[in-house]
């Protein structure tokens, strides 16, 4: 995002406009976490890979119903890593 969407962004945020109290809500989140906001516009870094590891570590536990052991588990999360393809190349780093 450049200065000037940044600029346009903390405008709209800070003008009164007839807007939905749920886009208030929206709005007050917003000039909330503004500086982290305003970062991650910035940076090319993500953390998609990560959520997606840990989405499917929960779904074998989930499926799963428990292990009774813990290198079961730790031997299915590797065995399912293994049959995933391997990530495409993106613009975005991974932090």
């Amino acid at each position: 995002m450049n200065n000037s969407g940044k600029d346009k962004l903390v405008e709209d945020l800070y003008t009164n406009q007839n807007i939905s109290p749920y886009m208030k809500a929206v709005f007050q989140t917003f000039k909330k976490n503004l500086v982290v906001v305003l970062n991650a516009s910035e940076s090319d870094y993500t953390n998609g890979p990560v959520e997606g590891m840990n989405r499917m570590i929960k779904q074998i536990q989930r499926t799963a119903f428990g292990f009774r052991n813990y290198h079961h588990m730790i031997s299915r999360i590797k065995l399912r890593q293994m049959r995933t393809k391997p990530m495409k190349k993106t613009e975005l780093k991974v932090a």
